[in-house]
């Protein structure tokens, strides 16, 4: 089935990511919209235009990330994925906005399809369905949370960025279930 061959190459491209291979990341994530057009996988294509920017951010062009980054629909995934951008890119009351912006978008309560990728977002159809959190986008919302924490001290608000980050590693049922918490 050709969805089950572009998830796997998505899975491939987010491995080569998270080692570090960006550029291979890249070339990957283009070859997966090449199959995504091929084979009429619509949904799929915001999901990896997103990674696809990501992984040009990370091999060092931060203002033609930015650029497709702010095209996008402003998912909560794209809005973290701005919000890195811009503090790299050194805008950090852009970066702030994304994380606030990111973090007010309604949650919608799904899981991940048992037997399928969801293309909701990149972190959805894996992390989502290794964790327990994969619900209502809490990966993500907690990824922007430390972001937002992050940015909050940097502005010289450091009671602020403790308290966030405690709601982050104490905070109950959440902490209890993330296991990088």
């Amino acid at each position: 089935d050709r969805r089950a061959e572009l998830s796997a190459l998505f899975l491939q491209a987010r491995i080569l990511f998270q080692l570090g291979f960006y550029e291979e990341a890249g070339t990957l994530l283009q070859q997966c919209l090449a199959h995504a057009e091929l084979y009429a996988v619509a949904p799929s294509r915001p999901v990896l235009e997103a990674w696809l920017a990501r992984s040009v951010l990370y091999q060092g062009d931060a203002e033609r990330a930015l650029d497709c980054l702010q095209r996008m629909t402003p998912t909560r995934e794209v809005l973290a994925f701005l919000c890195e951008a811009w503090l790299l890119a050194g805008g950090t009351e852009h970066a702030f906005a994304c994380a606030e912006q990111g973090l007010a978008l309604a949650d919608d309560g799904r899981f991940p399809p048992p037997l399928s990728t969801g293309w909701k977002d990149g972190s959805w159809c894996i992390e989502g369905r290794s964790f327990r959190l994969g619900r209502n986008d809490a990966l993500l919302r907690r990824w922007l949370s430390g972001l937002r924490a992050y940015l909050l001290a940097q502005r010289g608000a450091p009671g602020d960025a403790a308290r966030e980050l405690h709601g982050l590693t104490r905070g109950g049922k959440q902490a209890d279930e993330d296991p990088s918490a």
